[in-house]
């Protein structure tokens, strides 16, 4: 899925479910280009060239943290 198509489905409707089965996409990752694009004000204007969206995404995209795990557990030791 191209990242332009998938940010236009986000532009011309705000229902996760729709897009999720337009897109084969689940809808954690589409809530956040969401939340990405509205912060960097896409949802409203017309989107950038493919070249200059992927040039900003390089630069402002952050990866999510990775799970907690518990204290207790260390996956090494099995009883």
């Amino acid at each position: 899925m191209d990242l332009r198509e998938l940010l236009r489905y986000v532009q011309t409707t705000s229902n996760l479910s729709a897009i999720q089965l337009a897109t084969s996409i689940h809808r954690r990752p589409i809530r956040r280009y969401q939340q990405w694009a509205a912060t960097h004000g896409m949802l409203d204007k017309s989107l950038p060239r493919v070249e200059e969206l992927h040039a900003l995404m390089a630069t402002t995209w952050e990866l999510p943290h990775p799970r907690k795990r518990c204290p207790w557990w260390n996956p090494t030791e099995r009883s």
